[in-house]
């Protein structure tokens, strides 16, 4: 009978709940995984929608070197990029208000928002010439120096002074060209009459009388004695083209004095050469500047036929040269008068 009764075998049981137990587990962990998958991927979205979405825009410089201040500022706000102003003098006052430099150079490739350093000129440091007359030369010129110091270009530089005697201390500025309130538009360099003091400088006076034109152009170059020309048709034995007469003076005479003399003239060309005065009126100087003759022959061939100092007014200077030739007086660096010459 005891082999007959039933006997209770848990092993079912066991295996059922064990099984059910391992469904829960299961679904757990699919449930977690699906939320940490989830969440990994929200996170990568995110994580491109900073890096590569909303990032700022990449920009290129562009080129504002020479604009003027408003233009560049209006370019760069078009491309999203802000300034960084930094003020210096420079050496043109037409660059007052435009960049000169910029960083980073133009074609740079930056983020949007990027600053851009901009030098932009405030102008030279002088644009109106002050009045020099009166003050002592050699503190001029040292100022002068101390405000341009650190500049490549100053926009305000001395020629080599011109000493004369006068009553007033030495080294004392008597005269200015440029005068004083010229504006500055461009570097000039300004001439000086310098006080020697009460010393005269005296200077040797050439004599002509007897010399041919070109012989009498020779001589004077150099010379700080001003001719003043006349002429007379020839007579007699005169030989035309030749310095007939000179006004008799001291072998020196103070710096700037005038000398009369006289030339003779033909009535028409000698062999090809036509002889004559050439006159022009200049700016009157309160010391002697210099004067050049330049002649340009038909062939296109330049000659400096003389070159000597004059206080300015009425320039007179005697030539012979060929048919056709141009002829420029050039007083102090600028042309006074320019003429062909002709066969009357």
């Amino acid at each position: 009978m005891e082999n007959k009764r039933e006997r209770k075998i848990p092993f079912p049981g066991i295996i059922f709940g064990e099984a059910r137990s391992f469904a829960h587990l299961d679904g757990r962990f699919l449930f977690l995984t699906a939320v940490i998958t989830l969440f990994l991927t929200g996170a990568a979205c995110t994580t491109v929608f900073f890096v590569f979405v909303s990032r700022p825009e990449q920009m290129m410089v562009p080129d504002l070197a020479g604009k003027e201040l408003t233009d560049a500022l209006l370019e760069m706000q078009v491309k999203e990029l802000y300034p960084r102003i930094q003020l210096r003098f420079s050496d043109s006052p037409s660059d007052k208000g435009r960049v000169l430099e910029q960083n980073p150079s133009p074609g740079s490739i930056v983020k949007a928002g990027r600053r851009i350093t901009l030098v932009v000129s405030r102008g030279v440091l002088i644009d109106t010439l002050e009045n020099f007359v009166g003050q002592n030369f050699d503190a001029v010129q040292a100022r002068l120096q101390t405000v341009f110091s650190g500049v490549a270009h100053p926009t305000v530089t001395f020629a080599q002074p011109s000493y004369v005697a006068n009553p007033v201390s030495a080294g004392t500025i008597l005269a200015q060209e440029p005068g004083a309130g010229t504006q500055v538009f461009a570097p000039v360099q300004v001439r000086l009459v310098v006080s020697r003091g009460p010393e005269v400088e005296a200077a040797t006076v050439p004599r002509l009388g007897g010399l041919s034109i070109a012989e009498a152009l020779r001589s004077m170059q150099g010379s700080r004695i001003v001719f003043d020309w006349t002429s007379r048709p020839a007579s007699g034995n005169d030989l035309p083209g030749t310095v007939v007469w000179q006004e008799a003076t001291a072998s020196e005479l103070p710096v700037g004095t005038h000398v009369q003399a006289t030339i003779v003239l033909p009535n028409r060309p000698v062999n090809n050469t036509v002889y004559g005065i050439l006159q022009a009126a200049a700016p009157t100087f309160p010391y002697p500047v210099p004067v050049v003759l330049r002649a340009r022959s038909s062939s296109r061939q330049d000659t400096v036929l003389t070159s000597f100092e004059h206080t300015g007014g009425n320039i007179s200077v005697p030539y012979g040269v060929s048919v056709q030739t141009e002829l420029t007086l050039v007083v102090a660096g600028s042309v006074v008068t320019r003429e062909i010459v002709r066969a009357e």
